[in-house]
């Protein structure tokens, strides 16, 4: 069995959760899953927090059409993914292991690791004949998935059909299941799996080259000359006249496209080059600039650099450029005027082998997106790699009835409730079950209340207290509350900021409407287990019993705490100090934590100020200021990667898992240590490292001596590094920038709307920014 089946659940949870990247439980899985699943009430307490590698100088696209070698690559980069959109670079790694040599047909080789996971294409992956006498045989091939998302296993899965329209509509209902070759043909397997693969499999199997690219964040100079002069020009190696040779339809388009101009007065600024705005410009321009090169024959007799630049554009497009240098593929989406030019058609995708090699060095990173990014010059298509949900997940699937009201999950905020809903939304899909997902949270939909459906059946309900309450006195309030009969779970996910005295009191209400039933499980999960929250499960529980599942509190292992110290008279100069900071971590992911929601916007601003539009920060805010599109937004861009900064308030230090968060700041002393806690915890998660760093004023001495006496667990005095920043080693030009950026998010704040100020360095939209809901407090 494997790891998430050791844990109760079912084998097709184990490969969604698989399918999902989920490679192996936390902690607080590993105790809570049996217990759930086992159908008893639990309370969970745990601690917070609880790639695929390639060969020394293998070329790596990036997403602005460059090549870098792979062990030049660090986080917060752009790759170039195989649908020619960008792929983040979240985290780094190197090592030694086996390896592996895979070389292409047409040339390219690339070295990489025994995991490494190659993207295949299996030239028929469905299959469809009729049977005499015995109707129509469909067959399509099955894959078996390990923990790295890649296929460990193929084998072909047949099955007889009465009729051909029944035998399609099995085959077409496949579409979309990670578990069967699409039918595109194309999957992604590990070249350790590949190796065990029946040789006949083996030698069907093609590499796969990116199709047509679109190339992201280049701002080259301008060309006044058509593309296809451009090529035609270069092709045809003019100097100062035109050659002899040159084909009449080049000529004629070269009249048509370049009016009452001399060409040669016209390019020869651009050198024997294929200008970059061209080369890495629309695919239309380059499809216009290769026509020319192709209806020349010059892209093969050209220069050296001449050359690269055609074979670099044609590769981009889709196209084949083989060992001798010739263009091949649908030519046809060239606009050639020279019809003898046109070589036969192929396709974007190649032969390979691959062969073993010992133990060397290898390079890598993780990626977001589908996580296919393409390297080699040959544009080669590679690829790189909840504790109650499940459990409960698992029983809905088992149950043929689908019960409508099955499980509701009760959270403090949106963002929490959206991540849950997300979660189990992907699993049921990737298992192929229809699970129907309500969530429920505070705020209207188009200016009107928003009610439950009842129409829909929803089978999981996520909510916040509040607007669940409000449900039970809507207009279908009182067949709600009899739906809530069949309720096997009820879930409070961070019970202890289900405290205050608001939420208490709804919970308390709603409780007290949902029908308490001998089969219903209950679980609380929460980041300490004090009064307060034995309280609350008292109060939901009652007389039940209950399993304690409690897994070491405090911070990880991999966690490293720093704290610097402000003086007196330098803490007007924070904003320096968080941007030395933030530059001495430039590239990786940040969460800063505020302690007001007007300070999360305006640090947000400060940091688009200060780095300006284009660079490698780029941040959001989230705070309760936003409304809720706009905070989902915004949390949705820093969970992608689009932002690598995000400016929070206390929302966000709880129950929110963003991956591969690599700094947290905190600049104010915590309440109390598991405030501490959760903010520190959105980093370091998953066994990977992470810094945290806390900023103390000297003014806040005292709070920060309460902190270190009342967190004798997580012995801070020992755990949290002192870390010495002093203004003078700040350079003053970067103290200059900070202030002038200060101001800037100032005046950007005041105005509350999309702001450029002084040659748009401010790129920052304040779109849903609540009006009149600042707080200003006035000077004495």
């Amino acid at each position: 069995m494997g790891v998430w089946q050791d844990l109760g659940l079912s084998k097709d949870i184990e490969e969604s959760v698989t399918l999902m990247d989920w490679k192996e439980p936390y902690e607080v899985q590993r105790r809570v899953i049996p217990v759930i699943a086992r159908g008893e009430n639990a309370v969970g307490s745990a601690k917070t927090g609880s790639g695929k590698c390639l060969a020394k100088d293998t070329p790596v696209l990036m997403a602005n059409g460059e090549f870098k070698p792979v062990q030049d690559i660090v986080a917060g980069e752009r790759l170039m993914g195989d649908d020619g959109t960008p792929r983040l670079v979240t985290s780094v790694t190197t090592g030694r292991q086996e390896m592996a040599r895979v070389t292409l047909e047409g040339g390219a080789v690339f070295g990489c690791n025994m995991s490494h996971i190659i993207t295949v294409a299996l030239p028929e992956p469905q299959h469809l004949a009729e049977v005499e006498g015995k109707g129509w045989a469909a067959a399509a091939y099955r894959l078996s998935l390990g923990l790295d998302g890649g296929a460990t296993a193929i084998q072909l899965e047949s099955r007889q059909f009465n009729t051909r329209a029944v035998a399609e509509g099995w085959l077409v209902s496949l579409a979309g299941n990670p578990l069967y070759v699409p039918a595109d043909g194309v999957f992604d397997i590990s070249v350790e799996s590949y190796f065990a693969l029946p040789d006949a499999i083996r030698a069907e199997l093609k590499a796969v080259i990116a199709p047509e690219l679109s190339f992201h964040g280049r701002a080259d100079p301008a060309v006044p000359v058509h593309p296809y002069v451009v090529g035609a020009w270069l092709g045809a190696a003019w100097d100062d006249t035109m050659p002899e040779d040159t084909p009449a339809a080049v000529l004629e388009a070269i009249e048509e496209l370049l009016p009452n101009r001399d060409p040669v007065e016209a390019m020869r600024p651009n050198g024997k080059r294929v200008p970059p705005a061209i080369k890495y410009g629309p695919a239309e321009a380059r499809r216009q600039c290769l026509a020319g090169l192709v209806d020349t024959n010059g892209y093969q007799s050209g220069s050296r650099g001449l050359v690269d630049d055609a074979a670099f554009m044609a590769r981009s497009l889709g196209l084949i450029v083989t060992k001798s240098g010739e263009i091949t593929g649908d030519l046809t989406r060239l606009p050639l005027r020279v019809e003898s030019s046109r070589p036969q058609p192929d396709h974007h995708r190649q032969a390979f082998t691959v062969e073993r090699l010992p133990v060397d060095d290898y390079y890598g990173f993780t990626i977001d997106g589908n996580r296919r990014f393409v390297i080699n010059h040959e544009m080669v298509v590679t690829h790189n790699t909840g504790a109650f949900v499940l459990p409960m997940l698992d029983k809905f699937i088992a149950n043929p009835d689908r019960p409508s009201f099955y499980s509701l999950v009760l959270v403090s905020t949106k963002e929490l409730a959206a991540q849950i809903a997300g979660v189990i939304t992907s699993v049921s899909k990737i298992v192929g079950e229809r699970v129907n997902v309500l969530t429920l949270t505070s705020g209207k939909h188009q200016g009107k209340p928003c009610f439950i459906d009842l129409s829909d059946r929803p089978h999981f309900i996520v909510a916040t207290p509040g607007k669940l309450l409000a449900e039970f006195t809507g207009p279908n309030g009182a067949l709600i509350k009899t739906y809530f009969n069949n309720l096997q779970y009820l879930v409070l996910d961070e019970a202890d900021q289900l405290l205050n005295k608001s939420f208490l009191e709804q919970i308390r209400e709603i409780i007290s409407q949902i029908p308490r039933s001998e089969n219903r499980v209950t679980a609380l999960f929460s980041a300490t287990i004090d009064e307060k929250v034995a309280h609350l499960r008292n109060m939901v529980l009652g007389e039940e019993k209950w399993t304690l599942v409690e897994v070491d509190k405090g911070t990880v292992d991999t966690l490293r705490q720093s704290r610097i110290m402000i003086r007196r008279k330098h803490e007007g100069l924070q904003d320096v100090i968080l941007i030395h900071l933030m530059m001495l971590n430039a590239g990786h992911k940040h969460i800063v934590f505020v302690p007001t929601k007007e300070e999360a916007v305006r640090v947000a601003l400060l940091v688009n100020a200060f780095w300006g539009e284009g660079a490698s920060m780029k941040a959001v805010p989230l705070c309760s200021l936003l409304d809720r599109d706009t905070r989902m937004e915004y949390l949705n861009r820093f969970a992608n990667g689009t932002a690598n900064v995000l400016v929070a308030t206390d929302v966000a230090s709880r129950g929110l898992d963003i991956p591969f968060v690599e700094v947290v700041i905190q600049c104010d002393v915590p309440l109390n240590p598991e405030l501490y806690v959760h903010k520190v915890g959105r980093t370091a998660r998953a066994g990977r490292t992470g810094n945290a760093f806390l900023l103390v004023k000297e003014s806040q001495l005292e709070d920060f001596a309460v902190l270190e006496q009342s967190s004798t667990k997580l012995n801070l005095r020992e755990n949290l590094k002192p870390m010495k920043i002093s203004i003078d080693s700040i350079p003053a030009e970067i103290q200059n920038r900070v202030k002038i950026a200060a101001k800037m998010a100032k005046e950007a704040d005041e105005e509350q709307q999309t702001t450029v100020v002084s040659k748009a360095v401010v790129h920052y939209t304040m779109r849903g920014v609540k009006r009149g809901k600042r707080v200003h407090k006035k000077k004495k």
